[in-house]
């Protein structure tokens, strides 16, 4: 039915000259045309309620707006409808989207309906990570150390095989520049852990902490075994003897070597011993017995804290009880930490043939 103005009726669907009208008027015209036939009672429960909340608050502020639907204007009237109607206010700009959807309609209470449905397709993005997660974890992060190559063409096998079973649409395959920005996003530490071993990862990622620090001689010694890089004849002989073992013990004050033993056994309880007995032991004897030395050694008495390893003539209870009247405390270090007694340790060097 059309209306004129000559009946007292005007042409609501008369274009004007401005752009902004002529849009609004177009808009309203698709959205009656496209119309849904449904009713709102056929909505669920939530949906009608989301509805009546979104015209009330359009209704409400509509009524006490003074001015254009700014963030100025709209803030202290969305505050008071908060307080006047049951439902939780929505924010200014959402407020906004819902009249303007309202009004271009026609107010079409069908514009008001959320449309949920419309934000896109979540189901086929969450099954391509989970392709992307399958392939990492079961080629790329594994002792097997596959490359990045590799573990994409996995991925895209993966994708391949199940859009097979995918009736309409499927599984949108990412790039191989993608899938290499998804690998390197990874957590480097972890990445270690699952391809190298918890080992080297914590060798390559530690953080060293500092030391405690020391107030006084033989209160934090250490001690540590090496082979020497010689092998010892027989002066008459010339029958190699073999290859010596030092042991020596290190105090982190003074940083001087306080104690030491030369061994042809390998490290044991008894290396241990010597070398300890050495170490609390006066040392006056050295300088009568090598006139040509200059210098004093001092180092002597009891150690407080005798820092060690997790060798296995450590782990002694003989060698506990043996050491209680020289060691008040018996520190062991992290297996596979050899930074926790920095002081003693140092390279080891294979033979390089010369003999003593």
């Amino acid at each position: 039915m059309d209306f004129n103005s000559n009946d007292g009726f005007f042409d609501e669907f008369k274009l004007d000259e401005t752009s902004e009208d002529r849009y609004v008027v177009e808009k309203s015209l698709e959205v009656v045309q496209f119309a849904p036939k449904i009713s709102i009672d056929s909505y669920p429960l939530s949906i009608q309620n989301e509805i009546q909340k979104r015209l009330s608050y359009i209704r409400f502020v509509n009524a006490r707006i003074n001015g254009g639907w700014t963030q100025k204007n709209l803030t202290p009237i969305l505050r008071e409808a908060s307080q006047s109607l049951p439902l939780p206010a929505p924010k200014w700009r959402t407020l906004v989207n819902w009249k303007k959807a309202y009004y271009e309609s026609g107010e079409l209470i069908h514009a008001l309906v959320p449309r949920h449905k419309g934000k896109g397709n979540r189901e086929k993005k969450n099954d391509s990570e989970k392709y992307v997660l399958k392939a990492i974890n079961e080629k790329y992060l594994t002792k097997e150390r596959v490359s990045v190559s590799d573990t994409y063409a996995y991925y895209k096998s993966l994708v391949i095989v199940a859009n097979k079973s995918i009736v309409s649409g499927g599984i949108q395959l990412l790039s191989k520049r993608t899938f290499y920005n998804r690998v390197q996003m990874l957590p480097p530490y972890e990445v270690d852990v699952a391809r190298f071993g918890k080992r080297i990862a914590d060798r390559k990622y530690r953080s060293v902490g500092q030391q405690i620090p020391c107030t006084m001689p033989m209160e934090y010694v250490e001690i540590d075994h090496s082979p020497l890089d010689a092998i010892l004849l027989d002066d008459k002989g010339d029958i190699p003897l073999g290859r010596p073992y030092l042991t020596i013990l290190y105090d982190r004050f003074s940083k001087c070597v306080v104690g030491l033993s030369v061994n042809f056994r390998e490290p044991s309880y008894n290396s241990v011993r010597k070398a300890i007995l050495n170490t609390v032991l006066q040392k006056d004897w050295v300088k009568e017995k090598y006139p040509c030395i200059k210098n004093e050694w001092p180092c002597s008495g009891k150690i407080q804290n005798l820092v060690v390893d997790n060798g296995a003539e450590f782990w002694s209870n003989d060698l506990e009880d043996a050491l209680r009247p020289l060691v008040s405390n018996i520190l062991y270090t992290k297996a596979g930490n050899p930074w926790e007694k920095t002081g003693v340790e140092y390279p080891r060097h294979e033979p390089t043939g010369r003999y003593c």
